[in-house]
């Protein structure tokens, strides 16, 4: 059995963990934040961990799979390029949602909260959050037009790997019934 795609795939793998690993810290609960703003960003990790398996991976991780891609110079600086313009673009739309969030719990604090304002807010932050998404499912799509056709085959045959490992852990595939490690 030939070892290469399941080793290309693993490293495919790590490397789109680890930049939503380090965001963990970037974007993680800082001295401040309400507890409502903790779980809000524990839920769009979350959310962006099952995006990656139906979008277009980011221009990080394409960036850091260069050596499995086999990028070229003007790849590699045609992926920079957008993965600095959506990092800018998703941060301030993400800190925007933050503090709309933020507003939005002081509207509810005080004996007669302002039920208004807080909807208000809300909607802000939802559509700071939309605009988030869209800026990076964006940079996504054109991250990917950047590879060759032999490039994006290797990462369909990744995310496929990593679909088929992911639904073996929770369904039997490599995992076995008991939760361990199924080595037929």
């Amino acid at each position: 059995m030939n070892r290469r795609p399941i080793v290309t795939a693993a490293a495919l793998m790590a490397l789109a963990a680890a930049p939503a690993l380090g965001q963990q810290h970037e974007h993680g609960q800082q001295q401040g934040d309400t507890p409502q703003q903790g779980q809000m960003m524990q839920m769009m990790r979350g959310d962006m961990m099952g995006m990656m398996q139906t979008m277009h991976p980011q221009p990080r991780m394409l960036l850091a799979a260069s050596d499995q891609l086999g990028l070229t110079a003007e790849q590699t600086r045609r992926l920079t390029t957008l993965n600095e313009g959506v990092s800018a673009d998703h941060m301030s739309h993400m800190k925007a949602a933050m503090a709309a969030h933020k507003e939005a719990a002081s509207a509810l604090e005080g004996d007669s909260p302002d039920l208004d304002a807080y909807a208000a807010d809300l909607s802000d932050a939802a559509d700071h959050m939309v605009r988030a998404h869209v800026a990076m499912t964006r940079a996504a799509v054109e991250a990917k037009r950047v590879l060759t056709p032999e490039q994006r085959e290797k990462l369909q045959s990744a995310k496929s790997m990593m679909r088929h490992m992911q639904g073996g852990m929770m369904g039997g595939g490599m995992m076995g019934s008991d939760g361990m490690m199924d080595h037929r």
